[in-house]
């Protein structure tokens, strides 16, 4: 409270007592309108102050350029009164004498000049005149004026001299001393100074100021090209230096200004467009600027290699001063490598306004930057608005310790509210609003946070308070930046008002790019926001929130995402990096968890397919180039629970910023034993050898694997707690959501409690009950929690009804499994006795193996006894020595994947599983007994370590030595022409028939057959020729050793020839082509134009039926075959008529179900065209019409599929 009162009463009493001193002195005509801001009495509001009289009471005009009696206080051009008396020629040492000593009543004064070319100093190359000045000014003081009346109003300007140059001053005064002016209301313009004179804007007595200095060069050579050491030792010095109140300074153009180029103090001073740092272009020379500045720390200049800038604008103290509209750029002065390079802009007071600068880019757009800050600041109420800079250095050439654009540092008890809104700055510092060490490290500013963003989507930003920082109605910025190291804002994107929660959203123009990010800052719209601090106080800009972006290296990537995107579907998330990468692996901890894998190549083995943004995970990139992984999303909670068991755990990491590890583990400190990371090769991190650790810290966009001594929950932040998403499915609760059963009329009810691994089961434990046949008749999924208890499971009785089983009879022994695992029945009688009777029944089952955080995938199909594998079947896998490593319960019959085998933990001295190379054998276990059943592969096993994925099919191993053939089934065609070639395919049932077969093929008109032995159930019969008509026969007889099929295929062959082939060419431009049959059906080919990209020869040969057969199908009597000289680079159409007959001997009636349909060599089948062109038919039946894409050239049948119907029993999904 009392540092309220003390920022508050101490402006006050300035104001009023430099408001009571004004109004004393000032004439009633000197106050004018106060400006836009009327809390603000900013320089602009009073520039009605400045002499600007164009009728003067007296006119001095310098004659020569000669400074003659220099030591001389009473020699004046015209004026005789007392001390002072005239003398020619009129000098200008002689007429600034004499405008300080006339009396009031001979002003307003213009300081006119006239001289001739002839004069010495006239320099006929810059046609300018230079006058030298030898020795000390006299003061423009107030020495002849009353007590009341201290205005000057004297105007000394250079553009009255006649003839000169048009552009920069026309009269120079070379001089070491400066123009000291102590009366008020005086304007001195047009003229330039070199050689290390200055403009002093005086106060004595709280005499001084309302002056006006313009269009004045300072520390520049006639020309403007260059600086004018004033000697070996110092920079051009010189500069303006209004030390009173309520001057205008602007226009002016000032180099090599030591100690500063500007330098104020006082109150409501204006500094406006002016131009300081540059030559008179406003450029440096371009031997100085390759892409800026060079700013060599050395005590001697050096300006054949270096420019020497000077200093920028220091405001000393006062209040109420505007600086707007310069532009600053070039900065550099001598200095030894230990002192600091000057701000472009020195801030100290208050009250005070800097605006719409532009720092460190000359007028010619080049960023040739400043050798120190762009902006620094102390005191307080001051607005720092709309201002570029660029390229700003720092402080130290040595050290980039508090390097900031915009640098705020005060240890004043004054020290208060700074605005700093809409600034922008391209600069390699870090960060573009530095808090300097000055502000305590506890003071709340320095612990106030900005906006933070939670989701960038689109054009769209959404976001909230920082962290920790409340911040009701504040005004919220975006700034574009880019994702390079230094803290920049190259973009003012948009401005909000949050809510009063602190929430806000905002609309950007377009959406980010790579590379692009945006920074936030927050400005207070009350008092107290921010402890201790007005409404207005500024923060230094926010981290850089882009769409998340994770680098991935080739080989093996452990990342996390702390965002959620729009879909969490593996392939939504991993959609940027689509085939850059061949696998990704994930873990869920628990008795019940264990590994995760997605192959894209395989995705319905795949048992990962949703990511869970509190979890890590493995990914191998095959891409030889770092991929970069892109999302949008709202931001993750870093308060989140993390549920983490004992064990081994693969977790994300939630925080938006890098934190040491014991920090980042605080809520789990003495409950984990090891922490592990990945970033180029593996880190680790022991608590109990943490100096020995290289994985110090834990950052955004990684995985980690922590090991558990005991379960606990995770939380990065506990300031506001977020509880954990419910985890991903775990493959056993699959069979739960995914296995069929037929409830029934009857059922009989168990319950009880259940454990599993000596462990009350879960919320969401999965238990299943089937008869005594195996039927699952029944499962049930805790929920809540009930201490492991279970029930009631509803176990339905068979239907006498139908002739399917669909559960348990009167007396059979129900099975259990948890988790897909067979139970053990603990106590009570597990009896199906029948509709309405309830029974408790206690469970316990185990987890067979360990589970590790390494592990191989297998996948394939499942065979026992020549059938496939039912649902709920478990494959287990053993390592070399035995050990269950592994299982998976199959949740599709016959079909199984991923089976995660599980390696060794290096870690422990157990054994839990494999390792690389060993061998490993399979057996299977099936519902209701779960007896074990040895399973063969054909081949030895090996297991490959993590991310490998290994095809297996598993049969049963008393039936896979002696499958004998059962059936052979022959396709090919019934009908034939002689000297046609023909083929035909032979298939061998059932699918784990014992290999190799022998293949013997018999044919009419043929004497000697073709053998042949295969390591696969299917063979092809090409190229078969008869040149005689007649029935002819095919006989295949397939032979393993321990059985023999065989079959016979009938094909009549005719002397009637094919329809000859029709050729035709298509240029690029596309065209059609029609073709008329026997029976006047017309068939049109359509290419368009850029489907072919040169001259292209089309064969199109229609055909009595197809060669392949159209077994499955009812064919619509129109086949043919169509090839192209070259590939097609889009679809063509084509239109095929029908008939009516053709329709009814097929015995097709409904014509919507026609289609094209091509012959697919590679698999051996029909294929329907609209599936391969990914289009659709155009029917017309009124005409007996249909056009259809074509994407592959083949052979091509009109056909319906079969009208055979299928019926089906009705199930129900549970």
């Amino acid at each position: 409270m009392y540092k309220y009162w003390f920022r508050l009463l101490i402006p006050l009493l300035v104001l009023l007592i430099s408001a009571s001193i004004v109004m004393a002195k000032m004439p009633e005509k000197a106050f004018g309108t106060v400006g836009t801001d009327s809390e603000e009495p900013h320089a602009d509001s009073m520039k009605l102050a400045h002499a600007s009289a164009t009728d003067f009471t007296t006119i001095i005009t310098v004659t020569t350029t000669s400074d003659p009696d220099d030591d001389s206080i009473t020699r004046t051009c015209h004026y005789t009164e007392g001390v002072y008396y005239g003398t020619s020629p009129c000098s200008f040492r002689r007429a600034w004498l004499e405008a300080g000593a006339r009396p009031a009543t001979d002003r307003p004064i213009l300081i006119k000049f006239n001289l001739d070319t002839s004069d010495s100093n006239y320099d006929s190359t810059n046609d300018v005149w230079e006058i030298m000045i030898e020795n000390d000014l006299p003061e423009l003081g107030p020495a002849t004026l009353n007590a009341e009346d201290h205005d000057g109003f004297v105007t000394l300007d250079g553009d009255t001299q006649t003839g000169g140059r048009t552009k920069g001053p026309k009269i120079v005064l070379n001089t070491n001393y400066s123009l000291q002016v102590f009366s008020q209301r005086n304007t001195i313009k047009n003229i330039a100074i070199k050689g290390g004179g200055s403009i002093m804007l005086q106060k004595s007595s709280n005499i001084g100021g309302y002056n006006l200095v313009e269009n004045i060069w300072s520390g520049l050579t006639n020309d403007g090209t260059d600086i004018v050491f004033i000697d070996s030792n110092n920079i051009a010095g010189g500069g303006i230096h209004a030390l009173s109140d309520g001057n205008t300074v602007r226009n002016n153009i000032i180099a090599g200004g030591n100690p500063s180029a500007i330098r104020l103090q006082g109150n409501n001073n204006l500094v406006d467009n002016n131009q300081v740092g540059m030559r008179a272009d406003g450029t440096v020379p371009d031997n100085f600027n390759d892409t800026s500045i060079h700013c060599f720390a050395d005590s001697t200049p050096n300006p054949s290699e270096y420019w020497y800038g000077g200093w920028g604008i220091d405001i000393l103290n006062g209040s109420y001063i505007t600086i707007t509209n310069n532009i600053i750029a070039g900065l550099h002065r001598p200095q030894s490598p230990t002192e600091t390079h000057p701000p472009a802009i020195t801030i100290l007071g208050s009250n005070h306004l800097i605006a719409n600068n532009i720092i460190g880019k000359d007028v010619a757009g080049n960023k040739i930057g400043t050798c120190g800050l762009g902006i620094q600041v102390a005191g307080y109420s001051t607005k720092i608005l709309d201002n570029e800079i660029y390229n700003s250095k720092g402080t130290l050439v040595t050290s980039g310790s508090g390097n900031a654009a915009i640098f705020v540092n005060d240890s004043s008890p004054l020290f208060d509210q700074i605005t700093i809104r809409g600034n922008l700055a391209e600069t390699e510092l870090e960060n573009m609003i530095g808090l300097g060490p000055a502000i305590s490290n506890s003071d709340p500013l320095k612990n106030f946070n900005p906006a933070r963003i939670t989701a960038i989507t689109g054009t769209t930003v959404v976001g909230t308070y920082g962290k920790n920082s409340p911040c009701p109605n504040c005004i919220i910025e975006l700034f574009l930046d880019d994702d390079d190291a230094h803290q920049e804002a190259l973009q003012l994107v948009a401005v909000v008002t949050a809510t009063a929660n602190g929430d806000f959203t905002a609309t950007i123009p377009t959406p980010l790019v790579d590379g692009q990010g945006i920074r936030t800052g927050s400005t207070t719209a009350d008092t107290n926001t921010i402890e201790g601090y007005l409404v207005g106080t500024s923060t230094p800009l926010s981290k850089l929130y882009h769409p998340l972006k994770l680098n991935l290296t080739p080989g093996w990537n452990l990342f996390s995402l702390n965002i959620e995107p729009p879909s969490l579907a593996i392939v939504d998330v991993l959609q940027s990096i689509e085939g850059k990468y061949d696998v990704v692996l994930g873990y869920t901890s628990g008795m019940t968890g264990g590994g995760l894998t997605y192959d894209p190549a395989n995705p319905d083995a795949s048992d990962l397919t949703m990511i869970d943004n509190r979890d890590g995970y493995w990914i191998y990139i095959t891409a030889d180039t770092t991929q970069i992984l892109r999302f949008e999303g709202v931001s993750v909670p870093a308060s989140t629970e993390i549920i983490l068991n004992e064990g081994w755990n693969l977790v994300s990491f939630l925080p938006e910023d890098e934190m040491a590890v014991s920090t980042a583990l605080q809520s789990i400190s003495g409950k984990y034993t090891l922490v592990q990371g990945f970033e180029n090769g593996g880190l680790t991190y022991d608590p109990n050898n943490a100096d020995l650790s290289d994985l110090q810290t834990m950052k955004p966009g990684f995985g980690y694997w922590i090991k558990m001594d005991e379960s606990a929950t995770l939380i990065y932040d506990s300031t506001a707690l977020v509880k954990r998403h419910e985890t991903q499915a775990m493959q056993i609760q699959k069979l739960a959501t995914n296995d069929f059963f037929m409830p029934t009329t009857e059922w009989a009810d168990f319950h009880g409690i259940a454990k599993f691994s000596g462990y009350l089961v879960p919320s969401n434990a999965t238990i299943i009950a089937y008869d005594s046949d195996g039927i699952v008749a029944g499962s049930f999924s805790t929920h809540g929690t009930f201490g492991g208890e279970y029930g009631l499971l509803h176990v339905y009785g068979d239907d006498a009804r139908t002739s399917t089983d669909e559960g348990a009879e009167i007396g059979d022994n129900i099975s259990f499994t948890i988790y897909g695992r067979p139970a053990e029945i603990t106590s009570g009688d597990s009896t199906w006795d029948g509709r309405g009777v309830v029974k408790k029944v206690d469970l316990s089952s185990t987890m067979p193996f360990e589970i590790t955080n390494i592990w191989a995938d297998f996948y394939g199909t499942l065979t026992i006894n020549d059938q496939a594998a039912p649902i709920g079947s478990i494959i287990a896998t053993y390592d070399s020595e035995g050990n269950y490593s592994g299982d998976i319960i199959l949740t599709e019959s016959g079909k199984y994947g991923f089976l995660h085998a599980y390696g060794d933990d290096s870690t422990t001295t157990a054994d839990e599983g494999s390792t690389t190379g060993d061998t490993l054998t399979f057996k299977a276990f099936l519902p209701p007994d779960f007896s074990p059943i040895d399973l063969t592969t054909g081949e030895d096993i090996t297991w490959q370590g993590l991310g490998s994925r290994t095809k297996v099919n598993l049969i049963s191993a008393e039936t896979a030595q002696d499958v004998a053939p059962t059936s052979i089934t022959i396709n090919g065609p019934t009908t034939g022409q002689v000297g046609t070639a023909y083929t035909f395919t032979a298939t061998v049932d059932p699918t784990n028939v014992t290999l190799p077969i022998t293949f013997t093929f018999k044919r009419t008109d043929k004497d000697e057959p073709l053998s042949g032995s295969l390591n696969t159930r299917d063979a092809k019969l090409s190229n078969v020729v008869w040149n005689t008509v007649g029935t002819k026969i095919i006989t295949i007889a397939a032979d393993n050793g321990f059985g023999v099929v065989t079959k016979t295929h009938a094909i009549v062959i005719s002397s009637e020839q094919p329809p000859p082939a029709n050729e035709f060419v298509i240029e690029p431009g596309g065209g059609s082509q029609t073709f008329t049959d026997t029976n006047n059906l017309e068939t049109t080919i359509n290419v368009g134009a850029d489907v072919v990209s040169e001259d292209t020869t089309f064969v199109y040969t229609q055909t009595n039926e197809p060669d392949a057969g159209t077994s499955g199908f009812a064919f619509a009597g129109h086949a043919f075959q169509l090839t192209a000289s070259q590939s097609l680079e889009a679809p063509i159409n084509i239109t095929i008529e029908y008939s009516d007959a053709d329709l009814d001997e097929a015995g097709i009636t409904d014509k919507s179900t026609l289609g094209l349909y091509y012959w697919d060599e590679d698999n051996s089948q029909w294929q329907e065209v609209i599936e391969a062109c990914n289009d659709d038919y155009v029917r017309d039946p009124d005409n007996n019409k249909l056009t259809a894409p074509i994407c592959h050239l083949s052979e091509f049948a009109l056909m319906s599929k079969s009208t055979e119907v299928n019926i089906y029993l009705p199930i129900i999904l549970k």
